[in-house]
């Protein structure tokens, strides 16, 4: 069974400071969201930035647990940036 991909929902940024991340993207001119907070397993927090039909989400570690290893390897071998694209 065939999946079609019928265009991006949003874009996963992973960064090393959400904070700083946040304030940058507003220096740029763009509108974020209020901080979410995703699970106490996951430890992850992030901003995202709308647009009409899909996002940018600014993904940021806010506390270090098992649940966010890769991420956090990931951000050590490869620094900020490109971290996955969820499509529809």
């Amino acid at each position: 069974m065939s999946h079609p991909v019928k265009g991006v929902d949003h874009i996963f940024l992973l960064v090393g400071d959400l904070e700083k991340s946040a304030e940058q993207y507003r220096r740029f001119g763009f509108t974020l969201s209020p901080r979410g907070l995703h699970s106490k397993e996951k430890g992850t927090g992030n901003y995202t930035i709308m647009f009409r039909e899909d996002y940018f989400e600014l993904l940021g570690i806010v506390a270090e647990t098992p649940g966010n290893l890769h991420q956090r390897e990931k951000l050590a071998a490869q620094g900020e940036g490109l971290h996955a694209i969820a499509c529809r």
